[in-house]
């Protein structure tokens, strides 16, 4: 089973991707958020995805006060 990272989960597209998530049992979903992983930190990214041997990342996070 890949375990996929889905960044962003709380915002319109990752929401989305949670919905659709339970039709793909192949894969496991990982959601996180800001709270969870700060995607800008990159030490903390790389561990994230060491700890939970990601094969894969959906990047849903977006800078949203422009």
């Amino acid at each position: 089973m890949s375990n996929i990272l889905v960044t962003g989960a709380n915002g319109q597209l990752g929401s989305e991707i949670r919905e659709l998530a339970p039709q793909y049992k192949n894969y496991n979903f990982i959601f996180t958020d800001i709270e969870e992983l700060d995607i800008c930190n990159h030490t903390a990214v790389v561990h994230f995805i060491d700890v939970n041997q990601i094969n894969a990342i959906i990047n849903c996070a977006a800078y949203t006060a422009v």
